[in-house]
């Protein structure tokens, strides 16, 4: 059974109870699309890619704040941490673009962990951006504290993007699937990531641990019909997957837009994008984890998703 939860996509302030930022167990801060690249904005589209290094660098400031009272334990990048360029020297462009918000996420000293999504992907292809983003792996888990799981997963992994993990798997999945109209900048979990993320859950169940999953891509349209075909290629089949005995949350971006649901039991947060942040504002979060709760604050554009998660059951308290 799905909840839906519509979001106001600006409203700034909202007033919750928190239960979990008093003496959290660990909390962290997270961020979707920067998509910053050093080119004008087009004309008429809501984009601000060149300043999106600047909205990236008040975040930084921001969590660094948060940091001296509330100690963090990462930062979450979802995804499309540059937006690419096109036309000749696109690579080289995007080589110095990432460059660039790399140097400004190396001015806070703290384990920064990424999802591939497909801008950042599309020139400098997944090699090559798994690699210079220090992520060990195009999907991979790590051990917060004990009893608590971060899953980063790879929604390039089966995909037609440069140097993909599965392509021969994509071009079949893409051709099988020609009648959902999928689109070529999307793309899915191979079989491959599936079996993994099926071993994680059982290892989750017998360790007694919860897991929040991370993903550039989100399950579920929590807008309108015509975000659908932007979703996980294979999101039904993921979504079946997942336990909601160890599954706690689905993070996500992707959509630029805010959005929140609870589907059989489990949280699904997709955050809005800091690239398409009007001029003055920002869009981050700090998520803060305790015994019994989950608390997400979020900042700028990102206020209406604040809210508090119980573990006890799936009873989000959203204004």
């Amino acid at each position: 059974m799905t909840k839906l939860i519509r979001l106001l996509p600006y409203r700034m302030a909202v007033s919750l109870p928190p239960r979990a930022r008093i003496n959290p167990l660990f909390s962290f801060g997270v961020i979707a699309d920067i998509q910053y690249a050093d080119k004008p904005p087009i004309t008429g589209r809501a984009r601000y890619e060149r300043d999106a290094i600047v909205k990236l660098k008040v975040s930084l400031d921001h969590w660094m704040k948060c940091h001296t009272d509330t100690p963090l334990k990462c930062i979450v990048n979802l995804g499309d941490i540059i937006d690419g360029h096109e036309g000749e020297g696109a690579v080289d462009k995007d080589k110095r673009d990432l460059h660039d918000v790399l140097s400004a996420l190396s001015t806070i000293n703290l384990p920064k962990y990424h999802v591939l999504g497909n801008h950042c992907v599309w020139n400098l292809g997944c090699k090559y951006t798994t690699q210079a983003l220090g992520m060990p792996h195009r999907f991979y888990d790590v051990p917060i504290v004990k009893g608590w799981r971060f899953v980063f997963l790879d929604g390039t992994d089966l995909s037609l993007m440069k140097d993909s993990h599965s392509m021969e798997e994509a071009k079949e999945y893409f051709k099988e699937h020609s009648h959902r109209m999928l689109e070529d900048w999307n793309g899915g979990f191979s079989k491959k990531q599936q079996q993994w993320l099926l071993q994680v859950f059982e290892k989750a169940k017998k360790d007694k641990e919860k897991l929040i999953l991370f993903c550039h891509w989100p399950l579920l349209n929590l807008w309108t019909p015509d975000f659908a075909s932007s979703l996980l290629w294979n999101a039904e089949d993921i979504l079946r997957m997942l336990d909601p005995e160890v599954v706690f949350m689905f993070m996500s971006g992707h959509m630029h837009e805010n959005g929140y649901t609870i589907h059989n039991g489990i949280h699904h947060l997709t955050l809005g994008a800091v690239v398409t942040t009007p001029h003055g504002l920002h869009a981050h979060a700090v998520v803060h984890v305790s015994n019994d709760a989950v608390d997400v604050e979020g900042f700028g554009v990102l206020a209406p998703l604040s809210s508090s998660f119980s573990l006890a059951k799936s009873d989000a308290r959203l204004e």
